[in-house]
């Protein structure tokens, strides 16, 4: 709308991934960014779902 450029949607989901998660979320709510695109919060879901997964399993691998 104006004119300016526009970060994909791949790179905002890769750099949740690699451990921005918190900022994402924290943008998603102040800017009201990306929060009514079905298809990126199910994306982006997942993502938030891997992480909490392979935060567990490390978390049993370091205890043992």
């Amino acid at each position: 709308m104006k004119h300016k450029r526009r970060v994909p949607e791949s790179t905002l989901l890769g750099t949740a991934f690699i451990g921005g998660t918190i900022g994402a979320i924290l943008g998603m709510l102040i800017f009201r960014h990306k929060v009514s695109k079905k298809s990126f919060l199910l994306k982006f879901g997942a993502i938030i779902l891997i992480q909490v997964f392979c935060i567990y399993f490390l978390q049993k691998y370091w205890q043992t």
